[in-house]
Protein backbone atom coordinates (compact mmCIF):
# COMPACT_ATOMS: atom_id res chain seq x y z
CA UNK A 1 0.00 0.00 0.00
CA UNK A 2 0.89 3.67 -0.56
CA UNK A 3 3.53 2.89 -3.18
CA UNK A 4 3.55 4.55 -6.62
CA UNK A 5 2.81 2.51 -9.75
CA UNK A 6 2.75 3.47 -13.43
CA UNK A 7 0.94 1.60 -16.23
CA UNK A 8 1.95 2.36 -19.83
CA UNK A 9 -0.09 1.68 -22.97
CA UNK A 10 2.45 0.53 -25.57
CA UNK A 11 1.63 0.53 -29.28
CA UNK A 12 3.68 -1.80 -31.47
CA UNK A 13 2.73 -1.45 -35.12
CA UNK A 14 1.44 2.07 -35.73
CA UNK A 15 2.77 5.57 -35.42
CA UNK A 16 2.16 6.67 -31.86
CA UNK A 17 1.59 10.37 -32.46
CA UNK A 18 -1.92 11.79 -32.57
CA UNK A 19 -3.43 8.71 -30.92
CA UNK A 20 -6.13 8.95 -28.30
CA UNK A 21 -5.54 6.67 -25.36
CA UNK A 22 -8.12 5.32 -22.92
CA UNK A 23 -7.73 3.38 -19.69
CA UNK A 24 -10.32 1.01 -18.23
CA UNK A 25 -10.60 -0.55 -14.81
CA UNK A 26 -13.04 -3.45 -14.61
CA UNK A 27 -14.50 -2.23 -17.95
CA UNK A 28 -15.09 1.32 -16.68
CA UNK A 29 -13.14 4.09 -18.41
CA UNK A 30 -11.06 5.98 -15.88
CA UNK A 31 -8.46 8.00 -17.82
CA UNK A 32 -7.44 9.22 -21.29
CA UNK A 33 -3.65 9.35 -21.14
CA UNK A 34 -0.93 7.08 -22.52
CA UNK A 35 0.38 6.39 -19.02
CA UNK A 36 -1.73 5.85 -15.93
CA UNK A 37 -0.02 6.93 -12.72
CA UNK A 38 -1.17 5.95 -9.26
CA UNK A 39 0.83 8.01 -6.80
CA UNK A 40 -0.04 6.13 -3.58
CA UNK A 41 -1.82 2.84 -4.27
CA UNK A 42 -4.68 1.87 -1.97
CA UNK A 43 -6.75 -1.29 -1.63
CA UNK A 44 -9.47 0.22 -3.81
CA UNK A 45 -7.00 0.49 -6.71
CA UNK A 46 -6.91 -3.32 -7.07
CA UNK A 47 -8.57 -4.52 -10.23
CA UNK A 48 -8.19 -5.48 -13.90
CA UNK A 49 -6.78 -2.76 -16.13
CA UNK A 50 -6.95 -2.44 -19.93
CA UNK A 51 -5.96 0.26 -22.36
CA UNK A 52 -6.96 1.26 -25.89
CA UNK A 53 -5.00 3.26 -28.47
CA UNK A 54 -7.13 5.01 -31.06
CA UNK A 55 -9.70 2.63 -32.51
CA UNK A 56 -7.75 -0.55 -31.75
CA UNK A 57 -9.09 -3.39 -29.65
CA UNK A 58 -8.57 -3.24 -25.93
CA UNK A 59 -5.34 -4.69 -24.62
CA UNK A 60 -5.09 -7.85 -22.55
CA UNK A 61 -6.04 -7.18 -18.95
CA UNK A 62 -3.38 -6.67 -16.28
CA UNK A 63 -4.45 -7.48 -12.76
CA UNK A 64 -3.16 -5.09 -10.10
CA UNK A 65 -3.32 -6.31 -6.50
CA UNK A 66 -2.66 -3.86 -3.70
CA UNK A 67 -1.71 -5.57 -0.44
CA UNK A 68 -1.23 -4.26 3.08
CA UNK A 69 0.89 -7.20 4.22
CA UNK A 70 4.45 -6.97 5.52
CA UNK A 71 5.95 -8.78 2.51
CA UNK A 72 4.71 -9.61 -0.99
CA UNK A 73 6.13 -11.63 -3.88
CA UNK A 74 6.16 -9.52 -7.03
CA UNK A 75 5.99 -11.42 -10.33
CA UNK A 76 5.78 -10.31 -13.99
CA UNK A 77 2.30 -10.38 -15.57
CA UNK A 78 3.57 -12.64 -18.37
CA UNK A 79 6.52 -14.95 -18.89
CA UNK A 80 7.32 -16.82 -22.11
CA UNK A 81 9.67 -19.71 -22.76
CA UNK A 82 13.25 -18.44 -23.02
CA UNK A 83 12.60 -15.27 -21.00
CA UNK A 84 14.49 -14.24 -17.88
CA UNK A 85 12.21 -14.61 -14.84
CA UNK A 86 12.63 -12.02 -12.08
CA UNK A 87 10.89 -12.52 -8.73
CA UNK A 88 11.11 -9.87 -6.03
CA UNK A 89 10.52 -10.43 -2.33
CA UNK A 90 9.33 -6.92 -1.51
CA UNK A 91 8.79 -5.10 1.76
CA UNK A 92 8.70 -1.49 2.87
CA UNK A 93 12.14 0.18 2.81
CA UNK A 94 11.82 1.33 6.42
CA UNK A 95 11.57 -2.29 7.61
CA UNK A 96 15.23 -3.00 6.69
CA UNK A 97 14.37 -6.55 5.66
CA UNK A 98 17.14 -9.11 5.05
CA UNK A 99 17.82 -12.79 4.32
CA UNK A 100 15.29 -13.29 1.52
CA UNK A 101 14.54 -16.92 0.66
CA UNK A 102 12.49 -18.21 -2.29
CA UNK A 103 10.41 -21.36 -2.58
CA UNK A 104 8.80 -23.25 -5.42
CA UNK A 105 6.11 -25.43 -3.95
CA UNK A 106 7.70 -26.71 -0.75
CA UNK A 107 11.25 -26.73 -2.12
CA UNK A 108 13.80 -23.99 -1.58
CA UNK A 109 15.12 -22.30 -4.73
CA UNK A 110 18.83 -21.51 -4.82
CA UNK A 111 19.27 -17.77 -4.45
CA UNK A 112 22.61 -16.19 -5.33
CA UNK A 113 23.23 -12.68 -4.09
CA UNK A 114 22.39 -10.58 -1.09
CA UNK A 115 19.42 -8.72 -2.57
CA UNK A 116 15.76 -9.72 -2.55
CA UNK A 117 15.50 -10.57 -6.26
CA UNK A 118 15.54 -14.09 -7.67
CA UNK A 119 16.79 -14.26 -11.28
CA UNK A 120 16.18 -17.34 -13.42
CA UNK A 121 17.71 -17.29 -16.91
CA UNK A 122 16.05 -18.72 -20.07
CA UNK A 123 13.20 -20.45 -18.28
CA UNK A 124 11.20 -23.28 -19.82
CA UNK A 125 8.11 -25.25 -18.85
CA UNK A 126 9.88 -26.69 -15.79
CA UNK A 127 9.76 -23.25 -14.16
CA UNK A 128 5.94 -23.33 -14.09
CA UNK A 129 4.61 -23.62 -10.55
CA UNK A 130 3.64 -21.87 -7.32
CA UNK A 131 6.23 -19.55 -5.73
CA UNK A 132 6.51 -17.69 -2.46
CA UNK A 133 9.27 -16.06 -0.44
CA UNK A 134 10.21 -15.34 3.15
CA UNK A 135 12.14 -12.44 4.60
CA UNK A 136 13.45 -11.45 8.03
CA UNK A 137 12.34 -8.16 9.57
CA UNK A 138 13.90 -7.55 12.95
CA UNK A 139 13.92 -10.94 14.65
CA UNK A 140 10.79 -12.28 12.94
CA UNK A 141 10.40 -14.11 9.61
CA UNK A 142 7.49 -13.14 7.37
CA UNK A 143 6.07 -15.28 4.56
CA UNK A 144 4.71 -13.75 1.36
CA UNK A 145 1.60 -14.53 -0.62
CA UNK A 146 1.73 -17.43 -3.09
CA UNK A 147 1.91 -16.62 -6.80
CA UNK A 148 1.48 -19.06 -9.70
CA UNK A 149 3.93 -18.65 -12.59
CA UNK A 150 2.91 -20.11 -15.94
CA UNK A 151 5.67 -20.32 -18.57
CA UNK A 152 4.02 -20.33 -21.98
CA UNK A 153 5.15 -20.83 -25.56
CA UNK A 154 4.46 -17.79 -27.69
CA UNK A 155 2.86 -19.72 -30.53
CA UNK A 156 0.40 -21.76 -28.42
CA UNK A 157 -3.03 -20.45 -27.51
CA UNK A 158 -5.74 -21.96 -25.33
CA UNK A 159 -8.96 -23.25 -26.89
CA UNK A 160 -12.53 -22.65 -25.72
CA UNK A 161 -14.98 -25.54 -25.69
CA UNK A 162 -18.74 -25.38 -25.04
CA UNK A 163 -20.89 -27.78 -23.05
CA UNK A 164 -23.36 -28.48 -24.52
CA UNK A 165 -21.42 -28.09 -27.75
CA UNK A 166 -23.94 -25.82 -29.49
CA UNK A 167 -23.01 -22.32 -30.61
CA UNK A 168 -26.68 -21.22 -30.50
CA UNK A 169 -28.89 -21.53 -27.41
CA UNK A 170 -32.26 -20.26 -26.27
CA UNK A 171 -32.93 -17.83 -23.43
CA UNK A 172 -32.91 -19.40 -19.97
CA UNK A 173 -30.58 -22.17 -21.18
CA UNK A 174 -27.44 -23.17 -19.32
CA UNK A 175 -23.97 -23.35 -20.95
CA UNK A 176 -20.39 -23.82 -19.71
CA UNK A 177 -17.38 -22.34 -21.51
CA UNK A 178 -14.06 -24.05 -20.69
CA UNK A 179 -10.59 -22.61 -21.33
CA UNK A 180 -8.37 -25.50 -22.39
CA UNK A 181 -4.67 -24.66 -22.10
CA UNK A 182 -2.36 -25.96 -24.79
CA UNK A 183 -0.03 -27.48 -22.20
CA UNK A 184 -1.35 -28.59 -18.85
CA UNK A 185 0.60 -27.51 -15.79
CA UNK A 186 0.39 -28.53 -12.17
CA UNK A 187 -0.75 -25.91 -9.74
CA UNK A 188 -3.42 -23.27 -9.68
CA UNK A 189 -3.69 -21.30 -12.92
CA UNK A 190 -5.26 -17.88 -13.03
CA UNK A 191 -7.67 -17.52 -15.96
CA UNK A 192 -8.97 -14.38 -17.61
CA UNK A 193 -12.14 -14.09 -19.68
CA UNK A 194 -13.15 -11.57 -22.33
CA UNK A 195 -16.38 -10.82 -24.13
CA UNK A 196 -16.23 -8.75 -27.30
CA UNK A 197 -12.67 -7.78 -26.31
CA UNK A 198 -13.64 -6.54 -22.84
CA UNK A 199 -12.48 -8.18 -19.63
CA UNK A 200 -15.31 -9.84 -17.70
CA UNK A 201 -15.36 -11.21 -14.18
CA UNK A 202 -14.25 -14.78 -13.65
CA UNK A 203 -10.80 -16.24 -12.93
CA UNK A 204 -11.59 -19.95 -13.14
CA UNK A 205 -11.00 -22.36 -16.01
CA UNK A 206 -14.75 -22.61 -16.63
CA UNK A 207 -17.19 -19.77 -17.19
CA UNK A 208 -20.79 -20.72 -16.41
CA UNK A 209 -23.78 -18.90 -17.86
CA UNK A 210 -27.03 -19.73 -16.11
CA UNK A 211 -30.40 -18.58 -17.38
CA UNK A 212 -28.87 -17.14 -20.52
CA UNK A 213 -30.16 -13.83 -21.81
CA UNK A 214 -29.94 -12.17 -25.19
CA UNK A 215 -27.34 -9.81 -23.69
CA UNK A 216 -25.01 -12.80 -23.20
CA UNK A 217 -24.63 -13.03 -26.97
CA UNK A 218 -21.07 -12.24 -28.15
CA UNK A 219 -17.54 -13.39 -28.95
CA UNK A 220 -15.74 -14.98 -25.99
CA UNK A 221 -11.99 -15.35 -25.43
CA UNK A 222 -9.85 -16.60 -22.56
CA UNK A 223 -6.30 -16.55 -21.24
CA UNK A 224 -4.62 -19.30 -19.24
CA UNK A 225 -2.15 -17.60 -16.94
CA UNK A 226 -0.14 -15.21 -19.10
CA UNK A 227 -0.79 -16.97 -22.39
CA UNK A 228 -2.06 -15.30 -25.51
CA UNK A 229 -5.79 -14.90 -25.86
CA UNK A 230 -7.65 -17.78 -27.43
CA UNK A 231 -9.34 -17.48 -30.77
CA UNK A 232 -12.86 -16.04 -30.28
CA UNK A 233 -15.83 -18.38 -29.98
CA UNK A 234 -19.24 -16.96 -30.88
CA UNK A 235 -22.21 -17.68 -28.61
CA UNK A 236 -25.65 -16.77 -29.99
CA UNK A 237 -28.64 -16.49 -27.61
CA UNK A 238 -32.11 -16.30 -29.16
CA UNK A 239 -35.65 -15.85 -27.91
CA UNK A 240 -37.50 -18.19 -30.36
CA UNK A 241 -39.62 -21.32 -30.31
CA UNK A 242 -37.21 -23.32 -32.51
CA UNK A 243 -33.52 -23.02 -33.36
CA UNK A 244 -31.23 -25.26 -35.41
CA UNK A 245 -28.18 -25.93 -33.28
CA UNK A 246 -24.69 -26.66 -34.63
CA UNK A 247 -21.15 -26.50 -33.16
CA UNK A 248 -19.57 -23.02 -33.29
CA UNK A 249 -16.93 -24.29 -35.73
CA UNK A 250 -16.74 -27.34 -38.00
CA UNK A 251 -13.51 -28.78 -39.44
CA UNK A 252 -12.64 -31.54 -41.86
CA UNK A 253 -12.91 -34.93 -40.20
CA UNK A 254 -15.35 -33.79 -37.50
CA UNK A 255 -18.42 -35.86 -36.77
CA UNK A 256 -21.32 -33.44 -37.26
CA UNK A 257 -24.77 -33.58 -35.66
CA UNK A 258 -27.47 -30.92 -35.93
CA UNK A 259 -30.26 -30.44 -33.37
CA UNK A 260 -33.65 -28.92 -34.21
CA UNK A 261 -34.18 -27.56 -30.70
CA UNK A 262 -37.42 -26.14 -29.26
CA UNK A 263 -38.26 -24.48 -25.99
CA UNK A 264 -38.18 -26.87 -23.03
CA UNK A 265 -41.65 -27.83 -21.81
CA UNK A 266 -43.20 -27.57 -25.26
CA UNK A 267 -43.94 -30.77 -27.08
CA UNK A 268 -42.42 -31.05 -30.56
CA UNK A 269 -43.00 -33.53 -33.38
CA UNK A 270 -42.51 -34.19 -37.10
CA UNK A 271 -39.08 -32.61 -37.57
CA UNK A 272 -38.02 -32.24 -41.20
CA UNK A 273 -34.44 -31.39 -42.24
CA UNK A 274 -33.46 -29.63 -45.45
CA UNK A 275 -30.22 -28.80 -47.16
CA UNK A 276 -30.26 -26.06 -49.79
CA UNK A 277 -34.07 -26.48 -50.00
CA UNK A 278 -33.78 -30.23 -50.62
CA UNK A 279 -35.36 -32.55 -48.07
CA UNK A 280 -32.86 -34.75 -46.28
CA UNK A 281 -35.02 -36.75 -43.87
CA UNK A 282 -38.03 -36.60 -41.57
CA UNK A 283 -37.88 -37.49 -37.87
CA UNK A 284 -41.33 -38.04 -36.31
CA UNK A 285 -39.99 -38.13 -32.76
CA UNK A 286 -36.27 -37.33 -32.97
CA UNK A 287 -34.90 -33.83 -33.40
CA UNK A 288 -31.32 -34.77 -34.41
CA UNK A 289 -29.73 -34.98 -37.85
CA UNK A 290 -26.60 -37.13 -37.70
CA UNK A 291 -24.41 -36.30 -40.70
CA UNK A 292 -21.24 -38.10 -39.58
CA UNK A 293 -17.70 -37.33 -40.77
CA UNK A 294 -17.65 -34.15 -42.82
CA UNK A 295 -15.56 -32.78 -45.67
CA UNK A 296 -15.70 -29.82 -48.03
CA UNK A 297 -18.83 -31.16 -49.68
CA UNK A 298 -20.75 -30.99 -46.40
CA UNK A 299 -20.80 -27.18 -46.44
CA UNK A 300 -24.19 -25.58 -47.16
CA UNK A 301 -27.36 -24.05 -45.72
CA UNK A 302 -29.33 -26.37 -43.46
CA UNK A 303 -32.86 -25.82 -42.23
CA UNK A 304 -35.32 -27.64 -40.02
CA UNK A 305 -39.08 -27.35 -39.54
CA UNK A 306 -40.85 -28.61 -36.44
CA UNK A 307 -44.37 -28.67 -35.03
CA UNK A 308 -44.53 -27.29 -31.50
CA UNK A 309 -47.51 -27.55 -29.19
CA UNK A 310 -48.29 -24.42 -27.20
CA UNK A 311 -51.08 -21.96 -26.40
CA UNK A 312 -51.48 -19.37 -29.15
CA UNK A 313 -52.75 -16.15 -27.69
CA UNK A 314 -53.86 -14.91 -31.11
CA UNK A 315 -56.12 -17.90 -31.67
CA UNK A 316 -56.77 -18.40 -27.97
CA UNK A 317 -56.23 -22.15 -28.27
CA UNK A 318 -53.66 -24.88 -27.85
CA UNK A 319 -52.30 -26.51 -30.96
CA UNK A 320 -49.28 -27.60 -32.95
CA UNK A 321 -47.72 -24.77 -34.85
CA UNK A 322 -44.84 -25.17 -37.31
CA UNK A 323 -41.65 -23.20 -36.75
CA UNK A 324 -38.42 -23.39 -38.69
CA UNK A 325 -34.84 -22.25 -38.30
CA UNK A 326 -31.68 -22.45 -40.38
CA UNK A 327 -27.93 -22.43 -39.99
CA UNK A 328 -25.04 -22.12 -42.44
CA UNK A 329 -22.45 -24.87 -42.13
CA UNK A 330 -19.01 -23.95 -43.43
CA UNK A 331 -16.49 -26.77 -43.12
CA UNK A 332 -13.03 -25.32 -42.45
CA UNK A 333 -9.73 -26.80 -43.53
CA UNK A 334 -8.08 -28.74 -40.71
CA UNK A 335 -4.58 -28.43 -42.11
CA UNK A 336 -3.09 -27.11 -45.34
CA UNK A 337 -2.10 -29.22 -48.33
CA UNK A 338 1.33 -30.65 -47.50
CA UNK A 339 4.39 -29.37 -49.34
CA UNK A 340 7.44 -31.57 -49.90
CA UNK A 341 10.93 -30.06 -49.96
CA UNK A 342 14.47 -31.46 -50.34
CA UNK A 343 17.45 -30.35 -48.26
CA UNK A 344 19.43 -29.45 -51.42
CA UNK A 345 18.50 -28.56 -54.98
CA UNK A 346 21.38 -30.71 -56.25
CA UNK A 347 21.90 -34.12 -54.63
CA UNK A 348 25.08 -35.91 -55.67
CA UNK A 349 25.74 -39.60 -55.21
CA UNK A 350 26.91 -40.22 -51.64
CA UNK A 351 25.38 -37.02 -50.21
CA UNK A 352 23.05 -36.98 -47.22
CA UNK A 353 19.51 -36.23 -48.39
CA UNK A 354 16.62 -35.05 -46.17
CA UNK A 355 13.04 -34.74 -47.44
CA UNK A 356 10.61 -32.65 -45.36
CA UNK A 357 6.80 -32.67 -45.44
CA UNK A 358 5.36 -29.35 -44.22
CA UNK A 359 1.79 -28.46 -43.34
CA UNK A 360 0.02 -26.05 -40.97
CA UNK A 361 -2.84 -26.68 -38.54
CA UNK A 362 -5.63 -24.14 -38.20
CA UNK A 363 -5.78 -22.00 -35.01
CA UNK A 364 -8.74 -23.78 -33.38
CA UNK A 365 -7.02 -27.15 -33.83
CA UNK A 366 -3.35 -26.41 -33.15
CA UNK A 367 -3.05 -29.36 -30.76
CA UNK A 368 -4.29 -31.96 -33.26
CA UNK A 369 -1.79 -34.78 -33.73
CA UNK A 370 -0.71 -35.46 -37.32
CA UNK A 371 1.07 -38.41 -38.92
CA UNK A 372 3.37 -38.35 -41.95
CA UNK A 373 4.31 -40.92 -44.61
CA UNK A 374 6.65 -40.76 -47.64
CA UNK A 375 6.46 -42.44 -51.05
CA UNK A 376 8.83 -42.97 -53.99
CA UNK A 377 7.22 -43.84 -57.31
CA UNK A 378 4.00 -44.61 -55.45
CA UNK A 379 5.60 -47.08 -53.00
CA UNK A 380 6.17 -46.58 -49.27
CA UNK A 381 9.68 -45.62 -48.23
CA UNK A 382 8.58 -44.55 -44.73
CA UNK A 383 5.28 -45.45 -43.09
CA UNK A 384 3.07 -43.16 -41.03
CA UNK A 385 4.82 -41.69 -38.01
CA UNK A 386 5.00 -38.43 -36.08
CA UNK A 387 8.17 -37.38 -37.92
CA UNK A 388 7.71 -35.07 -40.89
CA UNK A 389 11.16 -35.89 -42.30
CA UNK A 390 12.61 -38.77 -44.30
CA UNK A 391 16.39 -39.07 -44.43
CA UNK A 392 18.78 -40.96 -46.71
CA UNK A 393 22.30 -41.03 -45.15
CA UNK A 394 24.10 -41.78 -48.44
CA UNK A 395 21.99 -41.17 -51.53
CA UNK A 396 22.52 -43.59 -54.43
CA UNK A 397 21.37 -43.48 -58.04
CA UNK A 398 18.52 -45.86 -57.29
CA UNK A 399 17.11 -43.33 -54.78
CA UNK A 400 16.06 -41.15 -57.71
CA UNK A 401 12.35 -40.97 -58.43
CA UNK A 402 9.02 -39.21 -57.95
CA UNK A 403 8.54 -38.39 -54.27
CA UNK A 404 5.31 -37.50 -52.44
CA UNK A 405 4.29 -37.28 -48.80
CA UNK A 406 0.97 -37.87 -47.09
CA UNK A 407 -0.47 -36.37 -43.89
CA UNK A 408 -3.36 -37.79 -41.89
CA UNK A 409 -5.09 -37.56 -38.53
CA UNK A 410 -4.63 -40.52 -36.14
CA UNK A 411 -8.04 -41.92 -37.13
CA UNK A 412 -7.41 -41.38 -40.83
CA UNK A 413 -10.54 -39.25 -41.11
CA UNK A 414 -8.57 -36.55 -42.94
CA UNK A 415 -5.78 -37.50 -45.32
CA UNK A 416 -3.96 -35.29 -47.80
CA UNK A 417 -1.11 -35.97 -50.23
CA UNK A 418 1.42 -33.49 -51.56
CA UNK A 419 2.30 -32.77 -55.15
CA UNK A 420 5.02 -34.83 -56.84
CA UNK A 421 8.62 -33.69 -56.54
CA UNK A 422 11.12 -35.29 -58.94
CA UNK A 423 14.49 -36.01 -57.33
CA UNK A 424 17.38 -37.04 -59.59
CA UNK A 425 20.53 -38.21 -57.86
CA UNK A 426 23.57 -37.01 -59.85
CA UNK A 427 26.51 -39.31 -60.52
CA UNK A 428 29.73 -38.12 -58.91
CA UNK A 429 32.31 -37.23 -61.63
CA UNK A 430 36.05 -36.77 -61.24
CA UNK A 431 35.66 -33.00 -61.45
CA UNK A 432 33.41 -33.13 -58.39
CA UNK A 433 36.14 -35.04 -56.58
CA UNK A 434 38.74 -32.29 -57.14
CA UNK A 435 37.83 -30.26 -54.03
CA UNK A 436 37.95 -33.30 -51.78
CA UNK A 437 41.16 -34.60 -53.36
CA UNK A 438 42.71 -31.14 -53.12
CA UNK A 439 42.05 -30.94 -49.42
CA UNK A 440 43.29 -34.48 -48.93
CA UNK A 441 46.49 -33.68 -50.88
CA UNK A 442 47.08 -30.46 -48.94
CA UNK A 443 46.56 -32.26 -45.65
CA UNK A 444 49.03 -35.00 -46.61
CA UNK A 445 51.58 -32.44 -47.85
CA UNK A 446 51.42 -30.48 -44.61
CA UNK A 447 51.96 -33.65 -42.59
CA UNK A 448 54.98 -34.65 -44.74
CA UNK A 449 56.52 -31.17 -44.37
CA UNK A 450 56.08 -31.29 -40.60
CA UNK A 451 57.69 -34.74 -40.38
CA UNK A 452 60.62 -33.71 -42.61
CA UNK A 453 61.19 -30.56 -40.58
CA UNK A 454 61.23 -32.60 -37.38
CA UNK A 455 63.78 -35.01 -38.89
CA UNK A 456 66.04 -32.17 -40.09
CA UNK A 457 65.96 -30.46 -36.71
CA UNK A 458 66.73 -33.75 -34.98
CA UNK A 459 69.71 -34.51 -37.25
CA UNK A 460 71.08 -30.99 -37.05
CA UNK A 461 71.06 -30.64 -33.27
CA UNK A 462 71.42 -34.22 -32.11
CA UNK A 463 75.10 -33.60 -31.05
CA UNK A 464 74.63 -30.15 -29.55
CA UNK A 465 75.54 -30.15 -25.85
CA UNK A 466 73.30 -28.29 -23.52
CA UNK A 467 73.58 -27.90 -19.79
CA UNK A 468 73.05 -31.23 -18.05
CA UNK A 469 72.95 -30.93 -14.28
CA UNK A 470 74.28 -33.81 -12.26
CA UNK A 471 70.76 -34.46 -11.00
CA UNK A 472 69.45 -35.26 -14.47
CA UNK A 473 69.64 -38.96 -13.64
CA UNK A 474 68.99 -39.35 -9.95
CA UNK A 475 69.25 -43.12 -10.20
CA UNK A 476 73.05 -42.91 -10.56
CA UNK A 477 75.04 -41.73 -7.51
CA UNK A 478 77.55 -38.88 -7.88
CA UNK A 479 81.26 -38.97 -6.98
CA UNK A 480 81.68 -35.25 -7.19
CA UNK A 481 84.94 -35.56 -9.26
CA UNK A 482 85.60 -32.76 -11.71
CA UNK A 483 87.64 -32.51 -14.94
CA UNK A 484 89.13 -29.29 -16.24
CA UNK A 485 90.86 -28.92 -19.60
CA UNK A 486 92.08 -26.28 -21.97
CA UNK A 487 91.17 -26.51 -25.61
CA UNK A 488 93.60 -25.65 -28.43
CA UNK A 489 92.37 -24.97 -31.97
CA UNK A 490 93.31 -27.23 -34.84
CA UNK A 491 96.30 -26.39 -36.93
CA UNK A 492 95.44 -23.82 -39.58
CA UNK A 493 92.23 -22.72 -37.91
CA UNK A 494 91.59 -19.24 -36.61
CA UNK A 495 91.36 -19.22 -32.85
CA UNK A 496 87.78 -18.41 -31.84
CA UNK A 497 87.75 -19.65 -28.25
CA UNK A 498 90.42 -18.48 -25.88
CA UNK A 499 89.71 -20.90 -23.10
CA UNK A 500 86.93 -23.28 -22.34
CA UNK A 501 86.41 -25.00 -19.03
CA UNK A 502 85.14 -28.55 -19.24
CA UNK A 503 83.48 -29.80 -16.07
CA UNK A 504 82.42 -33.40 -15.66
CA UNK A 505 80.68 -35.28 -12.92
CA UNK A 506 81.74 -38.94 -12.78
CA UNK A 507 78.91 -41.07 -11.36
CA UNK A 508 79.65 -44.38 -9.78
CA UNK A 509 78.55 -47.54 -11.43
CA UNK A 510 78.48 -48.49 -15.05
CA UNK A 511 75.64 -48.06 -17.47
CA UNK A 512 74.83 -51.47 -19.01
CA UNK A 513 74.21 -49.78 -22.35
CA UNK A 514 77.91 -48.66 -22.61
CA UNK A 515 80.75 -50.82 -23.93
CA UNK A 516 82.72 -52.68 -21.22
CA UNK A 517 85.17 -50.47 -19.35
CA UNK A 518 83.42 -47.18 -20.07
CA UNK A 519 81.38 -45.12 -17.62
CA UNK A 520 78.61 -42.68 -18.35
CA UNK A 521 79.18 -39.06 -17.39
CA UNK A 522 77.29 -35.82 -17.76
CA UNK A 523 79.13 -32.70 -18.93
CA UNK A 524 78.61 -29.18 -20.06
CA UNK A 525 80.87 -26.65 -21.75
CA UNK A 526 81.04 -23.18 -20.24
CA UNK A 527 81.19 -20.59 -23.06
CA UNK A 528 81.38 -17.62 -20.72
CA UNK A 529 85.06 -17.17 -21.52
CA UNK A 530 84.63 -17.38 -25.29
CA UNK A 531 85.46 -14.49 -27.53
CA UNK A 532 83.19 -13.33 -30.29
CA UNK A 533 83.89 -15.06 -33.60
CA UNK A 534 85.33 -12.94 -36.32
CA UNK A 535 83.47 -14.34 -39.30
CA UNK A 536 85.61 -12.40 -41.71
CA UNK A 537 88.86 -14.14 -40.72
CA UNK A 538 87.68 -17.68 -40.15
CA UNK A 539 87.78 -20.53 -42.62
CA UNK A 540 85.55 -22.74 -40.56
CA UNK A 541 82.51 -24.04 -42.41
CA UNK A 542 79.05 -23.63 -40.94
CA UNK A 543 78.71 -27.40 -40.81
CA UNK A 544 81.66 -27.56 -38.40
CA UNK A 545 79.64 -25.92 -35.63
CA UNK A 546 79.04 -29.23 -33.81
CA UNK A 547 81.18 -29.94 -30.77
CA UNK A 548 82.60 -33.41 -30.27
CA UNK A 549 84.48 -34.57 -27.19
CA UNK A 550 85.68 -37.81 -25.73
CA UNK A 551 86.95 -38.36 -22.21
CA UNK A 552 88.59 -41.63 -21.17
CA UNK A 553 90.32 -42.75 -18.00
CA UNK A 554 94.03 -43.46 -18.45
CA UNK A 555 94.47 -47.15 -17.74
CA UNK A 556 98.21 -46.73 -17.15
CA UNK A 557 97.80 -44.52 -14.12
CA UNK A 558 96.72 -47.22 -11.81
CA UNK A 559 93.89 -47.10 -9.37
CA UNK A 560 90.47 -46.08 -10.61
CA UNK A 561 90.10 -43.68 -7.70
CA UNK A 562 92.60 -41.21 -9.24
CA UNK A 563 91.11 -37.77 -8.87
CA UNK A 564 92.38 -36.44 -12.22
CA UNK A 565 91.90 -38.74 -15.23
CA UNK A 566 93.70 -38.10 -18.50
CA UNK A 567 91.87 -36.65 -21.46
CA UNK A 568 92.23 -38.46 -24.73
CA UNK A 569 91.00 -37.63 -28.18
CA UNK A 570 89.66 -34.25 -27.11
CA UNK A 571 89.19 -31.97 -30.06
CA UNK A 572 86.96 -29.09 -31.03
CA UNK A 573 85.51 -28.28 -34.40
CA UNK A 574 84.35 -24.70 -34.35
Amino acid sequence: MYEPVTLACNVTRVVERNLNYSWYKNNRRIAQEKTLEIMAAKLKDSGNYQCRAGTSDKSDSVRLIVSKGKVILQVPPRINKGDTLLLRCHSRPKDNARNALFYKGNMSVQHLGADSVLRLEEVDGDATGSYRCSIMIGLQIYLSNEEFISVTEERLKPLISLSPQWGTILTDDFVILTCNAASAARGTRTYSWYKNGNWISGNQQSLEIENAEVTDRGDYQCQAGASQRSAPVTLDVRNDFVILQAPPSVYEGDSLTLNCYSLPGYNGRNTVFYRDNSTLETQPTDSYLRIGTVNWNTSGTYRCAKEVNYYDYFYHSYGFYTHSAEVIISVSELFTLPQITVSSDLVIEGDHMTITCDTELRPHRETTELQFAFYRNGHHVQGFSLSNQYGVPSAQLEDSGNYTCEVQTPTGSVRKRSNIVVIQIQRRHWVQLVPRLTWAFLGTTVMVVIVMAAVIVTLKFRHKIFSFPATINPSLPNTGSEISASVQPRQGATQTLQIIEVHAENPLGADPRLPPGEDIMYAYIDFSFARKVDRGNTTVNEKDSVIYSGVRRNEAQGAPNEETPDIEDFYLRA
